[in-house]
């Protein structure tokens, strides 16, 4: 009679005729049959759940694939070997080669440079790659673009504003404002980054110098009253008539003003009152002859309702048309005026209502 075996609780266990529990012998692990099986290591790994699942690494490149057959079959597996670019046995690379051009030592063409070699089958060298990567960065000088990242670190230590260079968009004449007041406000970061990067003065013809953005000064001075003037004409504030005939005067006041006040403006500025004159003149008749007049006119303003018209509304006689200018200066109304008279065939005369 055969004496019990231990019992091991980690294998099943089958109970025999004689009612006694003897060890089931382990299965042994199936032999893999498919043909792919020959360019792949099986590896026991986590996947991203944590489950413990069969992957399968390709012998020939670094990729790496699910490989229970029960759950995910092998047709993936096939359609990789078949296919894999390092496979010697896939039958495109028996017809091409990665060739690689070797220059031979010690031969140089007619300008002094080595130029001749022979082409061969390309082979990855760890060692040939790290030389010629150190021979393209540190002994050709190859530039990283850093410029970006080093001129902020420029303005960190130069300045506290938190603005950084606006570019300057063709269409839009109102960036050239802003691009040169950022650039002003950023001025001592331009002179550190041309200390601490010595590029930046070679890759430029001439470096910004310390009267040219006193030159920018200026420009962004006169740039100003067009930019606050466009911004308040436009779509952006809707503004009311009135209040657009009182901004073109003022547009003529501030060419007048820079047309004295520096020497290289003044040509410029002609040219401008020019055309404002050309664009803008007889706007300011028509403007003048199309506003109607009532017995009682009424004022209605929004949010407000009715209005009382007592305190700017005068009596006048048949054939006289009143013209209110309001919101602008007791100065810029009377050269309006004095402006609008000269275009009219009849007499006018500038009232100030207290």
């Amino acid at each position: 009679m055969e004496e019990d075996q231990p019992i091991d609780d980690s294998h099943d266990t089958v109970e025999g005729n004689d009612n006694k529990r003897k060890r089931k012998a382990p299965s042994k692990p199936r032999k893999t049959t498919s043909e792919c099986w020959k360019y792949f290591d099986p590896k026991m790994e986590a996947d991203d759940d944590g489950k413990i699942i069969k992957f399968a690494y390709c012998k020939w490149c670094d990729k790496s694939f699910k490989a229970d057959s029960r759950i995910h079959g092998t047709r993936h597996l096939n359609n990789h070997y078949m296919n894999c670019d390092k496979n010697p046995d896939y039958e495109k690379l028996k017809k091409q080669k990665i060739l690689a051009f070797k220059k031979k030592l010690g031969v140089e063409n007619d300008e002094g440079g080595s130029s001749m070699g022979a082409l061969e089958t390309w082979k990855y060298d760890d060692k040939e790659i790290k030389k010629a990567l150190i021979e393209l960065v540190v002994f050709a000088e190859l530039p990283f673009n850093q410029r970006v990242s080093n001129f902020k670190e420029s303005i960190e230590k130069t300045s506290t504003s938190k603005k950084f260079l606006v570019s300057e968009c063709p269409t839009r004449w109102n960036s050239t404002h802003d691009m040169l007041k950022t650039a002003i406000e950023l001025k001592e970061a331009f002179f550190d980054y041309d200390f601490n990067d010595s590029s930046f003065a070679r890759d430029l013809e001439e470096i910004p110098k310390r009267v040219d953005f006193e030159v920018c000064r200026k420009v962004v001075s006169f740039l100003e009253k067009f930019k606050e003037t466009t911004e308040l004409v436009s779509n952006v504030s809707y503004p009311v008539s009135h209040l657009w005939f009182g901004e073109v005067l003022d547009i003529d006041k501030h060419l007048r003003e820079w047309q004295h006040e520096n020497a290289s403006f003044k040509e410029m500025v002609e040219d401008m009152r020019k055309k404002q004159f050309r664009r803008n003149g007889k706007i300011w008749v028509r403007v003048l002859a199309d506003l109607p007049i009532t017995g009682k006119p009424t004022e209605v303003r929004m949010g407000r309702g009715k209005g009382n018209p007592a305190g700017w509304i005068a009596r006048v006689s048949t054939g006289q048309i009143p013209f209110e200018m309001d919101g602008v200066s007791l100065s810029n109304a009377r050269q309006a005026a004095t402006l609008a008279a000269h275009k009219l065939c009849a007499s006018t005369k500038f009232v100030q209502w207290s």
